[in-house]
């Protein structure tokens, strides 16, 4: 197997691994990991955003699990 095609099938399965997370639960895709992947790019980017949406997903996950309310985001 070549070393693209590796690549290749390693991010489909992180995608696939990353798609199974609870918050995606209901989530209905008409497309599958490996076409998405097909159309990406050869340089990952990792978004400034995304270490924010973790945190506040984290942040919401534990308050729904311990039934309190989150007061304010910093309006």
């Amino acid at each position: 197997m070549s070393a693209e095609k590796a690549a290749f099938e390693r991010e489909v399965a992180e995608l696939e691994e990353f798609w199974k997370q609870p918050r995606f639960a209901r989530t209905k895709r008409p497309y599958t990991a490996a076409q998405v992947v097909s159309k990406r790019g050869t340089i990952r980017i990792q978004y400034p955003s995304d270490a924010l949406a973790k945190k506040l997903w984290a942040l919401l996950e534990a308050h729904s699990k311990a039934g309190t309310p989150s007061h304010t985001y910093g309006a």
